[in-house]
């Protein structure tokens, strides 16, 4: 029994280990991007030596690869939808399309890094966000689309909307705001991250993007 214990501790540790290494990776990344970045710095941000990275992770590309899908796994965890909430989006239901919504809102406001760090390897034409997307994102797409035109067709949408042009001028408009938090910080004066500022976008984004109806 003692040791079983001991193996859980153990196991408990080398766990957090990992989820502070990771982000710490993910602020690094999100701050100087791939190339800009060093695992000095990640270790610093996690507050573990040098040698644990490499321990860990074996190279910094490596380590952003976890980094990322690591996000994309909390994602999922946060703000995925069930076979049942996407039925009932696709039926035309408003609560559960702005349930989503919320939903996603408040992963973004969680996890400003994901926007910073895609939007970096954007720009730097990444080989990185190649394989990401081919491993990741590209079998989720037919369904994304699938579901906005179902929204088009419920007219959720205007009719003669475009479901790409949609997807992305969606996650930008919950994702943007809290990427660019020190903007609005220095410009307004804002506190993009505090939970009123948080809940306040949320109800923004639901009620730009699926504003309820009386009958809803």
């Amino acid at each position: 029994m003692e040791l079983a214990n001991a193996n859980t501790s153990d196991k408990s540790a080398t766990a957090r280990t990992r989820d502070a290494i990771l982000q710490g990776a993910l602020e690094e990344f999100a701050a100087f991007g791939f190339d800009g970045s060093t695992t000095r710095g990640i270790a610093a941000r996690a507050g573990m030596s040098h040698g644990l990275i490499r321990h860990y992770f074996k190279s910094k590309e490596r380590l952003w690869f976890e980094a990322v899908e690591h996000l994309l796994a909390q994602m999922e965890t946060e703000a995925g939808v069930t076979t049942e909430q996407a039925a009932q989006m696709l039926s035309g239901d408003r609560r559960a399309v702005r349930a989503f919504m919320h939903r996603y809102v408040h992963y973004c406001a969680r996890h400003p890094e994901y926007a910073r760090i895609i939007f970096q390897a954007t720009v730097d034409h990444s080989d990185r966000l190649r394989t990401i997307t081919e491993n990741n994102w590209r079998a989720d797409l037919p369904g994304m689309i699938f579901v906005i035109k179902g929204l088009i067709g419920h007219g959720i949408f205007p009719e003669t909307s475009n479901p790409i042009s949609v997807l992305y001028a969606f996650v930008s408009a919950c994702q943007n705001i809290f990427a660019l938090s020190e903007e609005a910080r220095l410009s307004f004066g804002y506190d993009v991250l505090s939970d009123k500022a948080i809940e306040a976008h949320a109800t923004t984004v639901m009620d730009i993007f699926c504003p309820l109806l009386p009958d809803s």
